[in-house]
């Protein structure tokens, strides 16, 4: 299953490169921690970034990715 995370840098564009290099490198180390994910990439959807990776189920560690 494809599952998609809104990279959302608050109003502030400076900071929409340094927005998705954090939240890639954090979502690298959880996805080290649980090894859930793979095709980890961020894409732009409709002029809106996005982290995009497959994964079989995130139920289990749903709320560790929102946090």
């Amino acid at each position: 299953m494809k599952f998609a995370i809104l990279i959302n840098p608050k109003h502030f564009r400076n900071y929409n490169t340094s927005s998705e290099k954090i939240l890639l490198s954090e979502f690298n180390i959880l996805n080290r921690k649980y090894n859930f994910a793979s095709n980890i990439e961020i894409k732009e959807i409709c002029d809106i970034n996005y982290l995009l990776f497959d994964a079989e189920s995130i139920t289990n560690i749903i709320e560790e990715i929102s946090n």
